[in-house]
């Protein structure tokens, strides 16, 4: 049971990624700017493909899926934001020495476990849709997906692929099983 939380609170953090509006700082002015709208698009279709091929979707699957899951993802970005909002005002507090620091924390916990109540019940919308061979392939596609994300910005591949992802004979990444 503690391995499953542990492997929901990190599938939530996946989104992450794209929870920060495209080109936008998130409201903090000391950061770089995000990446474009084109290559937040760009990354979006790569992860439909990647998540598609790793958990084998055909059409009909597919066609019932993506659109919940997109709606589920929706939902994520914006629990995520408000998390990530929570840690920055505990972080704030703690080093202005700010009185208000249990009531910061209380507050990032109650976030961060909303997060985790959201990628719960985005399992089981994707179980009513799918096999839950299917739901599971989905979320370890979107870790790996992630991790993948994370190596490219850090310049170093994901773990167990030294050359980047496999590719097809189409040159498209190919999802490999561990």
């Amino acid at each position: 049971m503690k391995k499953l939380v542990v492997f929901l609170l990190c599938a939530a953090l996946s989104c992450s990624l794209f929870a920060q509006p495209p080109g936008g700082h998130g409201g903090v002015k000391d950061r770089k700017p995000g990446p474009g709208k084109e290559m937040m698009q760009r990354i979006r279709s790569e992860k439909i493909a990647y998540i598609s091929a790793y958990a084998k979707l055909n059409k009909e699957e597919a066609d019932r899926f993506w659109p919940l899951y997109h709606e589920m993802e929706d939902q994520q970005q914006k629990l995520t934001h408000a998390e990530r909002e929570a840690f920055h005002a505990l972080q704030s507090a703690l080093e202005d020495g700010d009185r208000d620091i249990p009531a910061r924390l209380d507050a990032y916990l109650a976030a961060k476990g909303k997060t985790a109540e959201a990628q719960r019940s985005a399992i089981h919308a994707y179980r009513r849709v799918l096999s839950v061979d299917k739901a599971a392939r989905v979320l370890v596609a979107e870790e790996m997906f992630r991790r993948e994300q994370i190596g490219k910005l850090r310049g170093t591949p994901p773990p167990g692929r030294p050359d980047g992802p496999p590719q097809d004979g189409e040159g498209h990444r190919k999802p490999e099983r561990r």
